[in-house]
């Protein structure tokens, strides 16, 4: 386990560092954290939105336990499936990348483990030193992030101005993103939206992945559209 991904951890189940005083911590006393999946070594980092699955982090010894239980089973899952989708373009898979979340604990009520609703903002407030030291660590030649709040949190930290981040429309501006960025962005809506079909943004978003690497390899610089 990386020392960003034991500073998480260890932070979320004692209540320091940036996790002090977060109310997702005290809603779950950082049982629940997800410091990340698959490669840390990624090329390639996606950003989603905060943690949904049961992870109960008194169950596991370290990180490479965690993510030897969750990986095959995010694989398996629509996220993993739909992230394996948009990596067909580039010939990687699940394996080559690194996952992480905006929000490293749930906020969302969950009756059935006693945790009451958390407020996102607060909770970004928190999280957001542990995304920026993850992609100033990492440096990767591209970022993806997978939805709205995860799109607006991640231009936030690489240092777009909130009412910039807030105004983007991830449902329009798919694709690779026009923010100067340290490292570009492909916008990329979540696997689970409904409004527009997978025909119509899937491809963009492929292609956008693929342009970010082939720039990225031979110039390092990145040039995009979404014609």
């Amino acid at each position: 386990m990386g020392e960003r991904e034991t500073d998480i951890v260890q932070n979320a189940h004692r209540g320091e560092g940036p996790c002090e005083d977060c109310r997702a911590h005290e809603n779950s006393r950082g049982t629940f954290v997800n410091p990340g999946l698959s490669n840390p070594e990624g090329e390639l980092l996606f950003v989603t939105e905060e943690p949904r699955h049961p992870v109960e982090w008194n169950q596991h010894n370290d990180w490479a336990e965690y993510n030897a239980e969750w990986l095959p089973r995010f694989k398996a899952a629509q996220g993993g499936q739909f992230i394996e989708k948009l990596l067909e373009s580039v010939e990687l898979t699940l394996d080559d990348v690194w996952i992480t979340d905006s929000i490293k604990c749930p906020t969302q009520e969950d009756t059935s483990r006693g945790i009451p609703a958390t407020d996102t903002k607060d909770c970004f407030a928190h999280c957001r030193a542990y995304l920026d030291a993850e992609i100033n660590a990492r440096n990767p030649s591209g970022i993806v992030t997978l939805g709205r709040q995860a799109t607006r949190r991640t231009l936030r930290v690489l240092g777009i101005p909130r009412s910039r981040a807030a105004s983007v429309r991830v449902s329009r501006e798919y694709g690779i993103c026009e923010y100067d960025t340290p490292s570009p962005v492909v916008i990329s809506l979540h696997w689970a939206q409904r409004t527009i079909t997978e025909d119509e943004w899937v491809p963009v978003v492929q292609e956008a992945i693929a342009n970010v690497l082939t720039e990225n390899h031979s110039s390092g610089s990145i040039v995009g559209d979404r014609s």
